[in-house]
């Protein structure tokens, strides 16, 4: 047991344990643990794990599901952002090719790929490099949709 501030209150932790999905995209568990554990507390579902390379987002949208005694963050897809102002360069136009759904809002494009194609576009804009400035949010269910085409 451990007091969580954000809820004044005394909650058991649990267990989380991360698909082979997820833990191959070289975003470091123990990097986004707490939050994610945060996020179960929270009752969410579907989170977006997100960092930076160079002008481009990178987010790995997971679920998470209760599977008895633990909590399994699964990688259902990606999120690959950037300016509008952006070039259409090589790495556009493939990731146009990639993308099952492609949105601008907000003066950003954002590019929803299926879980095939998250890890060659996380190597495409970071490298070998882990994104920088990770953080954890709640993913909206037009991304679910987006990511997974309406399926349940």
């Amino acid at each position: 047991m451990r007091r969580n501030p954000r809820y004044d209150r005394w909650v058991e932790l649990v267990e989380l344990k991360f698909d082979e999905a997820f833990t191959e995209l070289g975003i470091r568990v123990e990097t986004v643990y707490e939050k994610l554990l945060e996020s179960v507390l929270e009752g969410l579902d579907y989170v977006l794990v997100c960092g930076s390379c160079s002008e481009w987002e990178y987010c790995v949208v997971s679920s998470i599901t209760f599977q008895g005694d633990y909590f399994e963050v699964g990688m259902r897809g990606a999120r690959v952002s950037v300016s509008e102002q952006h070039p259409f360069d090589k790495l556009v136009e493939r990731l146009f090719a990639l993308s099952r759904t492609i949105v601008k809002k907000g003066g950003r494009v954002y590019f929803y790929l299926t879980p095939e194609f998250a890890k060659p576009a996380r190597l495409m804009l970071c490298g070998d490099r882990e994104p920088s400035d990770i953080r954890v949010e709640g993913a909206l269910f037009e991304e679910r949709e987006f990511i997974e085409g309406g399926r349940e």
